[in-house]
């Protein structure tokens, strides 16, 4: 299951996919007491959106590797870079510094996230 999702940073929206993993039952005796993992997927060098892909190239890794990830029991995000597909902001304006507080706040708003909570 995947699902948009948005998180704020340095006064700017950022938004991004959530890939809810493939959890297995368990049995009665361990369920609620094993974390579902997640990986924040951070978005490469270059002007390219959560996938991966710009506007010459459409490479879709990053969305490949979250479907593989859930197919594996591990929950992923993953988000566009500022000014970049649906994300606010400017990217020839964003330094390296920019990507490294918006990767932070990316962190700091996962456990926000109620499908997280949930899980």
């Amino acid at each position: 299951m995947e699902i948009e999702k948005e998180f704020d940073s340095a006064g700017l929206t950022l938004r991004g996919s959530l890939r809810m993993a493939e959890i297995p039952d368990v049995d009665s005796t361990t369920q609620g007491t094993q974390p579902n993992p997640l990986v924040l997927i951070i978005p490469g060098s270059g002007e390219l959106d959560r996938n991966a892909n710009g506007a010459r190239i459409q490479l879709n890794i990053y969305n490949s590797l979250a479907e593989q990830l859930a197919e594996s029991g591990v929950s992923s995000f993953r988000y566009d870079k500022r000014g970049c597909a649906q994300s606010d902001g400017s990217f020839q304006e964003t330094g390296c510094y920019d990507l490294l507080d918006d990767a932070r706040s990316c962190l700091a708003a996962l456990p926000n996230f109620e499908e997280i909570q949930r899980a």
